[in-house]
């Protein structure tokens, strides 16, 4: 359903002028980077009548962009576009199938960790798991959607990258960040996305075991990394690297918790991706 960083804008123009947008296989035959959200994004927001691809390579270098001319490219865009959608929306429900009570019960598979049926021998186990899907925002909202641009990672060699930002075309990077770290908070407080009391989180264990101290610093640490991100004037890729050093020191205190004193708490294995980042 999405991709990033693995995108190319370039194979998605090349798919346009193939009509490729018309091929009953698409899916079965694409590479990831030719379908998805991001996918979407790119047919959505490219410039009209020009294509992302150099000079030397098709569909420039064979002149079949040039003989579709403006409207045709438009049609076939929108036309991928929609197919890339109806795809999106079919995954999704696959998705939601999954984890819902009514479905394959995802969701109370690993709220019965360690008892019959599900596939975590141990509640530790399902904790675990839990604790590596939270690493996104250590290895990606930290590092690449904002160490990589901003030039604090070694994602970039240069004193900044704007051209690694999310969301290029549509400018969401901000709404992006919003979203990874509100579902975190969530996890962490044991809430909706709203902000609505679900049931215990990460930050109920850490006072049960005697950290309230812990639950209350890593709760104000996403509270302060989500108001980094609110005080951004605009999408990542058009502001100074340095004005980013915040939001990203910010990021780096709440997974530095996440990584020492949490871990330490909840007994909980680093995944072998973060295992690594010393950061």
């Amino acid at each position: 359903m999405y991709s990033w960083p693995a995108a190319s804008p370039c194979r998605l123009d090349q798919e346009v002028a193939a009509g490729g947008q018309d091929a009953p296989d698409y899916f079965e035959t694409r590479l990831v980077n030719a379908y998805g959200l991001d996918a979407i994004e790119y047919l959505l927001w490219a410039p009209p009548g020009q294509n992302a691809c150099p000079p030397q390579v098709a569909p420039n270098s064979d002149g079949a962009w040039a003989a579709l001319g403006r409207d045709e490219i438009a049609r076939r865009r929108a036309t991928l576009a929609a197919r890339l959608a109806d795809r999106v929306v079919e995954d999704a429900r696959t998705l939601h199938a999954a984890w819902a009570a009514a479905g394959l019960d995802f969701a109370g598979a690993l709220a019965r960790a360690g008892q019959p049926g599900s596939p975590y021998a141990s509640v530790q186990a399902g904790l675990d798991e839990l604790f590596a899907a939270l690493f996104y925002v250590d290895l990606m909202t930290k590092d690449a959607k904002v160490g990589d641009v901003g030039g604090f990672t070694a994602g970039c060699r240069q004193a900044a990258c704007p051209e690694n930002a999310e969301s290029p075309h549509a400018g969401l990077s901000r709404e992006a960040l919003t979203a990874n770290l509100r579902a975190l908070r969530a996890v962490v407080a044991g809430t909706t996305l709203e902000g609505e009391a679900r049931g215990p989180g990460l930050a109920d264990l850490a006072r049960e075991l005697g950290a309230a101290d812990l639950a209350t610093t890593l709760l104000a640490a996403v509270d302060e990394a989500l108001g980094e991100v609110a005080a951004l004037p605009g999408p990542l890729q058009t502001l100074p690297a340095e004005s980013l050093r915040p939001l990203y020191l910010a990021l780096k205190k709440l997974t530095d918790l996440m990584k020492s004193q949490l871990v330490t708490v909840l007994n909980l294995s680093v995944p072998q991706e973060g295992a690594a980042d010393n950061d």
